[in-house]
């Protein structure tokens, strides 16, 4: 997995720039493709969505993380990304923040977060 501290997608592409996450985990709902074919992005538990490069043969490798703003929920810190989605032209990368309840809008080159909708929580809505 990319690294957390690779917040930036790199330069030039190296084995050397990245060091593997180890303990980067899995989210459910988490794993979508860009239009092009040409990059991979997956949720990941510990607040970050992961971002793969897949050149022409298809091979897959990892290119960097975009880290989520802390969710400062009672027991955790880190963000839990879900659901994640891209925009038809893939300039944003919209993504799930399951513990803060807010839809986030990210530029998927810079991992800068554009905009956060809050969604609220399904049990705090009524259906009276």
């Amino acid at each position: 997995m990319p690294s957390e501290q690779a917040a930036a997608q790199p330069r030039t592409a190296s084995p050397n720039i990245l060091k593997p996450d180890t303990h980067g985990q899995a989210s459910y709902a988490g794993l979508i493709f860009s239009r092009d074919g040409r990059r991979l992005f997956l949720s990941n538990v510990q607040g970050s969505v992961k971002v793969f490069a897949i050149d022409a043969g298809g091979v897959v490798k990892p290119s960097h993380s975009i880290p989520l703003p802390p969710a400062n929920a009672p027991r955790r810190p880190e963000e839990i990304p879900a659901g994640l989605a891209l925009s038809p032209d893939g300039r944003r990368l919209y993504v799930c923040a399951n513990l803060s309840n807010q839809l986030l809008e990210i530029d998927p080159v810079s991992g800068k977060v554009l905009r956060a909708f809050p969604v609220g929580s399904r049990r705090t809505m009524s259906c009276s």
